[in-house]
């Protein structure tokens, strides 16, 4: 049998040592302790599951990662229920208290940004043609008609009831500029310049519009009428002819004036 030969550089194999690492001795209890943690956040994130944000896991006594799990859950049902929070506040004010410029704040970036952003926006979107439409009531209201509601925002053409409620608030203004320009014109040349048998113009318009500018070319006609029969009668009274009267059918005030003269 050969002898083993040892160089100066290496043992041999029998003289090398073993070092062994220390084996972590996990006891009954830590094993219970973790499955009682992992238990909790199961029942955690069903519940989260269901929109329950009110549970909270235990953060003490766990420094290692079951403890980073614990407060990163507890975080994120923390960000969820600021959302919602948020959301019923911003819901609340704009809904029920009608204040259209009341915006979601929340901190944190990424998704959460996000879903506050697309809130606001559509808020700003359903206030818009609602503050616009205010805007040109208001200015009828004040006898403004030079103004019409636009049917586009931020240059994008309004949809669906948004179109819908420009296109009846523009009508409404149309109508009462078509009303009070045929209105105004007769008057203004019977009254003023003296000019008879003007007539307002009812095409587009129905309804009480419509009755509205029947009764003032009524009232035109029959003023236009009455007016034209009395110069005729004056002018042959005064060329000595007795014998005209007054045929237009006249009531209240306008009697009195159309009274035979002898």
């Amino acid at each position: 049998m050969k002898p083993t030969v040892v160089h100066s550089h290496e043992e041999p194999e029998t003289h090398r040592p073993y070092f062994h690492a220390p084996k972590r001795v996990r006891t009954r209890d830590s094993f219970d302790h973790r499955d009682e943690r992992l238990l909790a956040l199961r029942d955690a994130l069903r519940a989260a599951k269901q929109g329950d944000f009110s549970i909270r896991l235990p953060t003490d006594g766990d420094p290692g990662v079951i403890g980073e799990i614990a407060l990163a859950f507890n975080a994120f049902i923390e960000q969820n229920d600021a959302l919602v929070s948020e959301l019923r506040r911003v819901e609340r004010s704009v809904g029920l208290e009608g204040n259209t410029t009341g915006r979601a704040s929340l901190a944190g970036g990424g998704s959460w940004a996000v879903a506050a952003e697309s809130v606001n926006s559509l808020i700003e979107k359903m206030a818009w043609p609602i503050s616009e439409a205010t805007s040109i009531l208001g200015l009828v209201a004040r006898g403004d008609l030079s103004h019409d509601m636009s049917l586009h925002m931020g240059g994008t053409a309004l949809k669906g009831d948004f179109r819908e409620l420009g296109t009846r608030v523009k009508s409404v203004v149309e109508c009462l500029r078509t009303v009070s320009s045929g209105v105004s014109r007769v008057v203004r040349e019977m009254g003023t310049e003296g000019k008879l048998g003007g007539q307002a113009s009812i095409e587009s318009l129905s309804g009480t519009w419509k009755d509205l500018v029947d009764d003032v070319n009524l009232l035109a006609g029959n003023l236009t009428a009455q007016v034209r029969n009395i110069a005729l009668v004056s002018t042959a009274i005064a060329k000595g002819d007795l014998s005209q009267k007054i045929t237009v059918e006249t009531r209240g005030a306008v009697v009195a004036r159309n009274l035979p003269t002898s």
